[in-house]
């Protein structure tokens, strides 16, 4: 794997509510990271981790990554998604329908789930898209989640959520009641990891309604403004494949 790895999501997964843990967020973005996101991915199709990528990816010795990967794989079994669909359909689903850990044999892999397949394959409309060197350093899966958000919005660099909504897609509802410990221990540690570690610099503000804070407002720079312009063309690119697609396909 290279730094040119690429992460595409379709805006719904962004936006869904889930919660994995850090070594569960990783093995899902290195599996993702193997998928051509304009090629159809087949039900049977398994997605199989190198230990040495892996180590060598997240800068962690060999050891570390083989322990790390037997037991994200062991419980992104269990784990659920939740999405929101057009129309405000709500749907759960598993992340994963099959793990795969034979170490003996140097097997260690997954299968998405059938539901989740549409939503990272195949892509033609809306999506998000990022290259994994860009949070491979973070150690936070809130930044993770803060940065793929503000990727989102890619080319304005602007992105407005409210809180409640903020707290649901990170699975935040009941933790952090008062402003100040959500903005403590969750936010600006973030926002300082995302800083530190990937090609942006960000900063958020908070939006009050009346007394009460009931927003958050992102803004984001690229730090080389080479990056800006690959991205900007990236993105072109994909508005006129979709497009075609569009036409070929209506």
């Amino acid at each position: 794997m290279n730094d040119k790895s690429l992460i595409y999501k379709d805006n719904k997964i962004v936006e869904a509510s889930y919660q994995l843990t850090l070594k569960e967020q990783r093995v899902v973005l290195m599996a993702i990271s193997q998928i051509k996101s304009d090629e159809a991915l087949k039900k049977n199709d398994e997605c199989i981790l190198s230990v040495a990528i892996y180590a060598a990816t997240f800068g962690i010795a060999e050891k570390s990554a083989l322990k790390e990967i037997k037991e994200a794989l062991d419980e992104l079994f269990e784990r659920r998604i939740n999405v929101v669909l057009d129309y405000g359909k709500k749907e759960k689903f598993r992340w994963v329908s099959k793990v795969t850990i034979d170490v003996k044999n140097n097997e260690l892999g997954l299968r998405f789930s059938q539901d989740i397949i549409p939503f990272l394959t195949n892509l033609k409309g809306r999506f998000t898209k990022y290259q994994l060197s860009s949070v491979s350093d973070m150690k936070s899966v809130f930044s993770i989640r803060i940065y793929e958000m503000l990727m989102q919005w890619r080319t304005t660099k602007i992105v407005e959520v409210s809180i409640e909504k903020f707290k649901e897609r990170l699975e935040l509802v009941d933790k952090y009641p008062s402003i100040a410990n959500l903005r403590i221990k969750a936010i600006e540690p973030a926002i300082k990891e995302i800083n530190e570690c990937s090609d942006i610099n960000a900063q958020y503000e908070l939006i009050k309604t009346g007394k009460k804070f009931t927003g958050i407002k992102f803004t984001f720079a690229y730090k080389n403004k080479s990056t800006e312009k690959d991205v900007n063309k990236i993105t072109n690119t994909d508005v006129i494949k979709s497009l075609k697609d569009a036409l070929i396909n209506s």
